[in-house]
C-alpha cells in the first residue's frame, strides 16, 4: 500500500474526565441501603456516560402528521 495524499490530520488529547465522577458514584451504590438508591447511583453513571458518547449526527428529524393541509406544508 502506497500513501499518495494525506487530507487532513486530527490530533486530540484523551482524558479521564468522567473517572472521579464515575468512582464516586460506584462507592454510593456499594454503601447504599435500600435497592432505590442503588439504582439511583447506578442511573446517574449509565445517562452521564450515554450521553457523552451519544452521535448526534445520526439523527433524522421525524415528524407525525394527520392533518392534510399540514402535510403539504412539511412537504
Amino acid at each position: 500500500m502506497k500513501v499518495d495524499r494525506i487530507h487532513k490530520v486530527l490530533e486530540f488529547d484523551q482524558k479521564a474526565f468522567l473517572a472521579t465522577y464515575i468512582s464516586f458514584n460506584t462507592e454510593k451504590v456499594r454503601i447504599a441501603r435500600f435497592s432505590f438508591e442503588k439504582r439511583c447511583f447506578q442511573t446517574n453513571v449509565e445517562c452521564s456516560i450515554g450521553k457523552t458518547i451519544k452521535q448526534l449526527r445520526n439523527r433524522v428529524n421525524v415528524k407525525l402528521v394527520t392533518d392534510p393541509n399540514k402535510v403539504k406544508k412539511c412537504i
